[in-house]
């Protein structure tokens, strides 16, 4: 899946997967609001869109990778405990997360 990072005017930036960005270049041609996953855009306040990394997205949509454990007194081996780390991200849609909490 590729991502890309959507510029604003006001300086805030916004990840975006493939279907968002589809979203986006379609609403741009239509000038009206376009509502994604994570934040409903006015394309007139768009200033850039740009392909990132997948580890660039990654780290804008959750937290660093945690890893806990300890280094083995007899063999001078570092042993992982607790590894947290999703296998892959997708964006979540956040207007569906608040419309099943008002529905609730």
């Amino acid at each position: 899946m590729k991502y890309y990072k959507a510029q604003l005017s006001n300086k805030e930036s916004i990840i975006l997967d493939e279907e968002d960005f589809n979203k986006l270049v379609a609403g741009m041609n239509s000038g009206s609001f376009v509502k994604l996953k994570k934040a409903i855009i006015n394309p007139s306040f768009l200033v850039t869109v740009l392909p990132v990394k997948y580890n660039l997205a990654v780290k804008e949509i959750i937290p660093e990778r945690v890893i806990e454990g300890y280094i083995d007194e007899e063999t001078g081996v570092y042993k992982v405990t607790k590894d947290e780390t999703p296998a892959v991200v997708e964006l979540e849609d956040e207007f569906k997360k608040e419309n099943a909490n008002i529905q609730k």
